[in-house]
């Protein structure tokens, strides 16, 4: 602890020591000199809060004396004391006079410590020096971060006509420019921060906001798309979430497992936002008690994570709240031992292991299994994909799956977003022309990405008229999307806009692709590539808010496409190694996508419908260079006359395109099938 060997006139110059903080405070009278109980308690109250402040802060507090609240500084002549002189001091001395009344003072501060405060009397060196030929003086109080418990009254310190009554026992400590009283409960708290900290409930109640109305959970209830999950047992999974927080130590661990794009992510959130709601009401209604009924929620993507060697799960996650409203963990060597506060309960999030680089895997699986072992009270739910193995304990871990969205639940979805009840049949009776469409959107981004595109699409006026199933597509234009103009429903059929969190949503506008074709009926290929496109759209902004490029779209589509016409025609799957070497490192972008499933070490389309989309995105790029399309349609006529279909409807919404080399290819394949 850094301390002063001589009286620094700075302390009454420079603002940063003359205002009251934590570790400092003014006063105009040595508190000593006047034989006032209400002085003297005051001045022992204000001793043991700076003691207890400069011990949790492992840094000396400071009073200094001659200043006027108003910030006057008018010094302590006057304020001396009569000194019987010790044999060998020249009364005619200025200089051995003023040192014995300073160490008189001192000894006068330590007498009192001595009887008044408790366990052991913090070291106190009291200073003055002339300013301007005005004298002042302070106390430096340095306080022991070994004691084992706070400072605290020592005896009664009672007078029937003081204002100022103090009992043994009684503890303050120092928070800015206020003396806060320390319960019995949160006396052991009052450790030294240097090594471990302690966050008092008015940082809490910082965090707890925070995380609760910024970040990646500012616009959470306005997302669209808000899923309504259910688990594989056909419980509500936020039901089997609460169960799990709620049950006694042993279960620390939920795995919550779901294909991507099922949701999990904006679920954690979602909890986290439930939690932090839950806590900060029971904060506000309780300022002052340390222990706390409802759990410290702490969220943490795993994307783009890892922990520095020699460093802990916790470390790492302590170091992601060292927000200004967590400011105290900065100073503390050992920041992680917030966790050891056996007066909070923790629930800790982690979402999307499998977004963990494949070489910390097992190293970050390592941790997170250490940290569900903690004795404290502790929680941890953890979302993966259900390819990524896991080595998982026969105790205290719970695992669950996020089931696929029911049929009721998808058309619940849909009649919220799409705005017409004509609208609303033709777009079902489009998904009933290929049984496949159903298998996406069970898979909730898929089936909020398609309901942003029917959405944007409107009824002919001859379709008005005649009643035929035929589509407008407003291409080229600006579009708003589901939730404006039409009710919001969640994937449970309820009215989400009649809630109150629900009553302002954020106006979200997505810009479509493709122009606008002649031919306006709705096409396989082109709702396809609308889907695809708006579903790289959300990928990629989600990556570059954690400083992640996917890349160009069409090139690793068209490598995607490549991958299907040169090793899929024929197979249903492919080894993780074939994968890579058409799509390289965005192998895993392109599964966060829901595009590419993993199971086993191969890799699979969730339909045969996505797969014959992205052989035809490749042979649209191919026909531009015609001769190669004789390499690639060799064999299988069936799955290429899909394809070409799919191009089709590609060409009528790009009338430059020419396809008559592909279905020149296509006729000689089916040909020769025949004639052999």
């Amino acid at each position: 602890m850094e301390r002063d060997i001589f009286f620094r006139p700075e302390r009454f110059i420079e603002k940063q020591y003359l205002e009251e903080r934590t570790l400092s405070d003014r006063k105009l009278c040595i508190p000593l000199i006047k034989d006032d109980i209400d002085k003297r308690a005051e001045f022992i109250r204000d001793l043991i809060a700076l003691a207890n402040a400069s011990r949790e802060r492992g840094k000396p507090a400071y009073i200094l004396f001659g200043v006027r609240d108003n910030w006057d500084k008018v010094g302590i002549e006057g304020q001396s004391v009569q000194a019987k002189l010790p044999i060998g001091y020249n009364p005619n001395d200025d200089a051995q006079v003023e040192h014995l009344q300073r160490k008189v003072i001192e000894k006068a501060f330590i007498g009192i410590a001595t009887q008044y405060i408790a366990p052991k009397v913090p070291s106190l060196e009291y200073y003055h020096g002339l300013i301007d030929g005005v004298r002042f003086s302070y106390l430096e109080i340095c306080a022991e971060a070994l004691n084992k418990t706070a400072y605290e009254v020592a005896k009664d310190l009672l007078d029937a006509q003081a204002v100022t009554q103090l009992k043994k026992g009684d503890c303050f400590t120092r928070r800015g420019e206020s003396k806060i009283p320390v319960s019995e409960e949160e006396k052991p708290f009052l450790y030294s921060w240097t090594n471990r900290p302690y966050i008092d409930n008015s940082q809490w109640r910082n965090y707890i906001n925070q995380l609760k109305e910024g970040g990646e959970f500012e616009n959470l209830e306005d997302v669209i798309g808000r899923q309504f999950l259910y688990a594989n047992n056909d419980t509500p999974l936020e039901d089997e979430v609460k169960v799990y927080i709620e049950s006694p130590p042993g279960l620390s661990l939920l795995i919550i497992r779901g294909q991507p794009g099922c949701g999990k992510s904006v679920f954690l959130q979602d909890q986290t936002r439930k939690l932090a709601t839950n806590l900060i009401q029971e904060l506000e209604s309780n300022t002052q008690s340390v222990s706390f009924k409802n759990p410290i929620p702490i969220f943490q993507s795993l994307n783009d994570f890892s922990i520095k060697p020699g460093d802990s799960l916790e470390r790492e996650l302590i170091k992601r709240l060292r927000e200004p409203s967590l400011s105290e963990l900065q100073v503390a060597s050992e920041p992680e031992k917030v966790f050891q506060d056996k007066s909070k309960k923790w629930v800790i999030l982690l979402d999307a292991f499998d977004e963990v680089a494949p070489e910390l895997q097992s190293e970050i699986w390592r941790e997170i299994r250490r940290l569900a072992s903690y004795p404290q009270d502790m929680k941890i739910i953890l979302t993966v994909r259900p390819d990524v193995p896991l080595r998982v304990p026969k105790t205290g871990v719970k695992e669950v799956t996020v089931a696929p969205l029911k049929e009721e639940q998808i058309w619940n979805y849909l009649r919220g977003q799409i705005e017409s009840d004509e609208k609303e049949k033709i777009v079902k009776s489009f998904f009933a022309t290929n049984n496949e469409i159903w298998r996406h959107l069970e898979v909730p981004l898929f089936l909020k990405t398609a309901a942003t595109y029917f959405n944007s699409i409107k009824i002919t006026s001859d379709a008005d008229k005649t009643g035929n199933n035929n589509l407008e597509d407003n291409a080229n234009t600006i579009v708003e999307s589901p939730m404006i103009g039409s009710k919001l429903i969640d994937l449970t059929g309820e009215n989400l806009t009649d809630k109150p969190e629900f009553a302002s949503t954020n106006l979200i506008r997505t810009e479509l692709l493709d122009k606008e074709a002649e031919d306006t009926s709705i096409r396989m290929g082109i709702f396809l590539d609308k889907v695809f496109h708006l579903l790289w759209k959300h990928n990629d902004e989600k990556k570059r808010l954690v400083g992640m490029d996917l890349g160009d779209l069409d090139e690793t589509y068209e490598a995607l496409g490549e991958m299907v016409a040169k090793k899929m025609v024929r197979r249903e799957k492919v080894r993780i190694r074939e994968a890579e070497v058409f799509l390289k490192k965005v192998l895993n972008w392109i599964l966060d996508l829901g595009i590419l499933f993993k199971s086993g070490g191969r890799i699979f389309f969730l339909t045969s419908l996505a797969k014959i989309y992205f052989a035809a995105f490749f042979l649209r790029v191919l026909l531009e260079e015609p001769d190669e399309l004789n390499e690639i349609i060799t064999n299988t006529p069936e799955f290429w006359e899909k394809c070409l279909s799919i191009v089709r409807d590609f060409a009528s919404m790009d009338k430059q395109l020419d396809i008559s080399p592909l279905i020149h290819c296509v006729e000689i394949l089916k040909g020769e099938q025949t004639n052999g």
